[in-house]
């Protein structure tokens, strides 16, 4: 059996005892932050801010707790702080060192309803809402988080779970194997909410994976193949965070299987949905999180206000939240997350004049406007690194219903052209200020499959626009309108439009450089919701969009390097691996090759054989140039009050956060 992977900071009462003994209450102070009433003067010194600031309260283990829980505890509103953490809590590290309690993050986002939940999310990318079993370190292993730890079998085919014992949910109910066993047994089998298994939880022949409760806190996985990627994925927002979305003791009045058919009916009704499926998915959520302000929940701050038409919405700290600093005390130290709906504009005012508490993915181009403000104290500049592929890909529909389109899509040489004619870097330039390199494609970089193909980066990508003229020449292109637009050899214009939701500048750019040398491109920004209405609906000509975060071994997202459902890379091979060959084109060519090879990773427990089949992967894709990138992922910026504490100034962050070193929330203070 492999060691098991087991927490490396968790803390049992007893050894907390041990440890550090019982200290005095009044050790920790409460910050004054932003939100709260006007705050009392500043102290003079140390000892008078001691004196005049609230004391965190410790409970007889030596745990402690915010004072206005501890209030709570008092007036006999809530248990005491032993019986609401769990027998042996996370403790979380910090960065800046132990926080003190209070104040609240103010914080903006300019989603529209119904995705305007999703904008918290990004509070600080994704980690804010994201709680799973385990969580990834940056290029390492999985380390437990609600879990305490994880055993794993020889050939990674039997999997436990030990969940930690005296968990809760924030209403106080326990949480334990029960509640995964109602997501397995009555979310997941059942046809009307989950049609289409996810695949992180099949056999080789596609059935499920054998689940087993064997006892309150201990949950068994069993494959009838090697999964060595299994616990990785349990470890994903997407994936494992199923497991601690659905409360059984909340869930069940909403599931026809456990609640009078007729009252469901009537929530149905009452709420305005269509089915019960409906109403139970939007109980769940997790990001539309409107109407969900009764429902149980596992994460260091709980929906309490989230009326969009009354802002700001409101997330106060989960008094059950199972983990602690390292002097015992209770997390999370901040009270209140306040968010507010706003337009870009006013979001990126706000951020300048240092408003806001914390602010995420702000327009790039406003970097030097960030810095100027950081000089003047109003702000704190921080950036994300974004483990993706590329800043911006660029896709031909290479299934296009049209013919002559087709024709040209498919001919390597127009896509080498096309790549040749982007000039990446008046992209750095112009839109990153010399911060990125160019790039095609490519797994992140710092991870070992980069490094094995580092020399493929590049490979297409320098600025020549006269190779590009000369290759658009001789694969028929060399006959030109009246306007100059480069004709199709039907002669009809080559025309393309690419629509994209986003990253507008640097597709402005890379339209430029098309139509510099005699392509009529144009650029169609759309809804995101349209964007991939029409790109599942394989309505588009061609299109730009974001570079998508990957896996180092490319398993979260493959888009551009293997076929897959509902990708822009293939569309008529991925409809025919998402109707098992009923419908769409059976996979030729290095697309095959690839399928295959992503296909022997997934069951592959060789690290140099992994990292092997990775390399062959990205260097067909690299060679056949079936998405065109731009350059190296940019960082992301965002600003912060400089008084937060216990965030870095740098960080990595992941979409569904696999690859992320994930920072914690729950740790940041003010110290003001």
């Amino acid at each position: 059996m492999k060691a098991k992977i087991i927490a490396k900071r968790d803390i049992t009462r007893r050894e907390f005892l041990r440890v550090s003994g019982v200290a005095t209450a009044g050790a920790v102070l409460v910050a004054c932050a932003g939100g709260d009433a006007a705050a009392p003067a500043a102290a003079p010194a140390d000892t008078a801010a001691e004196e005049s600031a609230p004391a965190a309260m410790e409970s007889a283990s030596g745990f402690k707790e915010a004072p206005m829980l501890a209030e709570l505890v008092a007036s006999g509103d809530l248990p005491p702080v032993d019986e609401r953490l769990p027998i042996n809590p996370l403790v979380l590290p910090v960065i800046d060192g132990i926080g003190k309690y209070g104040g609240d993050i103010n914080t903006a986002g300019t989603r529209p309803p119904p995705f305007n939940g999703y904008n918290l999310g990004n509070f600080s990318g994704q980690v804010l809402v994201f709680y799973a079993w385990g969580l990834r370190g940056d290029v390492g292993e999985v380390v437990p988080n609600i879990a305490e730890s994880f055993e794993i079998n020889e050939d990674s085919s039997q999997f436990k779970v030990h969940l930690r014992e005296g968990l809760k949910w924030s209403d106080g109910e326990a949480y334990d194997a029960e509640d995964a066993a109602f997501y397995w047994n009555s979310v997941l089998q059942n046809e009307e909410l989950v049609a289409v298994k996810p695949p992180v939880y099949l056999n080789s022949d596609e059935s499920l994976m054998e689940f087993n409760v064997i006892d309150n806190f201990t949950i068994e996985f069993v494959a009838d193949t090697s999964k060595p990627w299994f616990m990785d994925r349990l470890a994903s927002y997407w994936s494992g965070g199923n497991f601690c979305r659905h409360p059984e003791h909340y869930m069940k009045q909403f599931h026809p299987e456990f609640a009078d058919a007729d009252e469901v009916d009537g929530l149905v009704s009452e709420g305005g949905f269509n089915s019960w499926q409906e109403l139970f998915r939007h109980k769940v959520g997790p990001h539309n999180v409107e109407g969900q302000i009764e429902k149980p929940y596992l994460q260091g701050f709980i929906p309490t206000k989230v009326a969009p038409e009354t802002p700001p919405w409101i997330w106060e700290r989960n008094p059950y939240f199972w983990a602690v600093d390292e002097e015992g005390q209770q997390l999370p130290y901040i009270d209140r997350i306040l968010h507010t709906q706003v337009s870009t504009e006013v979001q990126e005012l706000q951020a300048l004049t240092g408003d806001l508490e914390y602010v995420p993915w702000l327009n790039f181009k406003l970097l030097p406007d960030f810095l100027q403000a950081e000089e003047e104290g109003k702000l704190r500049v921080v950036k994300y690194y974004f483990p993706g592929d590329t800043m911006l890909n660029v896709t031909f529909n290479l299934h296009t219903e049209d013919e002559a389109q087709r024709a040209i899509y498919q001919d390597i040489r127009f896509r080498k052209a096309v790549s040749y004619a982007i000039n990446r870097e008046e992209i750095n330039q112009l839109n990153y200020y010399g911060t990125v390199s160019p790039s095609q494609p490519m797994p992140p970089l710092g991870t070992p499959t980069r490094e094995a193909t580092e020399h493929l980066a590049t490979l297409y990508a320098e600025y020549d626009p006269e190779l590009a003229n000369s290759l658009l020449d001789e694969i028929g292109l060399d006959q030109r309108n009246a306007d100059g637009w480069r004709l199709r050899p039907d002669g009809e214009e080559l025309f393309i439009n690419f629509v994209h939701y986003g990253w507008t500048d640097d597709t402005e750019l890379v339209v430029d450089h098309l139509q510099q040398v005699g392509i009529h491109a144009t650029n169609n920004f759309i809804d995101s919701r349209l964007f991939w209405e029409r790109m599942r609906a394989i309505d588009w000509d061609a299109l730009t969009i974001g570079g998508t975060p990957t896996h180092p071994y490319i398993l979260t997202a493959r888009r551009g390097f293997v076929p897959e459902k509902n990708a822009a890379t293939f569309p008529l091979f991925g409809l025919w691996l998402e109707t098992n060959g009923e419908e769409g084109l059976e996979l030729t060519g290095g697309a095959a090759l690839n399928q295959e090879r992503w296909l022997a990773l997934q069951s592959e427990t060789d690290p140099e054989k992994q990292i092997q089949l990775v390399v062959d992967i990205v260097t067909t894709a690299r060679e056949e140039l079936w998405n065109i990138g731009t350059t190296t992922m940019s960082p992301i910026i965002g600003v912060v009050d400089p008084t937060l504490k216990n965030l870095p100034d740098e960080m990595f962050l992941g979409w569904d956060n696999t690859m992320a070193d994930v920072y914690r929330p729950e740790t940041m203070f003010f110290d003001r």
